[in-house]
């Protein structure tokens, strides 16, 4: 079976307003920059065909990925956050791939905005356990 991970790296742009009564966000444009980072990557338990995976943005925190596409020139995916103003906003991303970079749209019931990212494929022994990891606690 062909099981791959990759590490996802970008930003993405808006403003924003709030709603009343602490509701989700509305985005209303975009100049304000936010980080995302995160791994795409074929569970064998969903078998080669299907991809999912996780995000952490600077902005709204954690969140799932589904419906992960990626082909030569075109990336797309669905996230859902876990936590806070925005969990229950799903957000649709679409990419095009433009020399060493992906660029592209999101877009929710909240609005729309530009996004950049790059994406870089991970052997899968880069997660393996190293045996010789000795830290027992906090790190001073």
């Amino acid at each position: 079976m062909d099981h791959k991970i990759y590490s996802i790296l970008g930003f993405f742009w808006q403003y924003l307003s709030p709603q009343p009564n602490n509701g989700p966000f509305r985005i209303i444009g975009g100049k304000s920059k936010f980080w995302f980072t995160g791994a795409l990557f074929t569970p064998a338990s969903y078998g080669a065909d299907k991809k999912a995976g996780e995000m952490y943005d600077s902005l709204y925190g954690s969140s799932v990925l589904s419906n992960v596409i990626i082909e030569p020139d075109r990336m797309a995916f669905d996230i859902k956050y876990l936590t806070g103003r925005q969990q229950d906003v799903a957000v649709n991303y679409v990419f095009q791939h433009k020399d060493t970079i992906w660029v592209g749209e999101y877009s929710s019931s909240a609005g729309t905005g530009l996004t950049k990212c790059i994406l870089t494929e991970v052997p899968w022994d880069f997660f393996e356990n190293d045996t010789r990891s000795t830290c027992r606690g906090a790190l001073s």
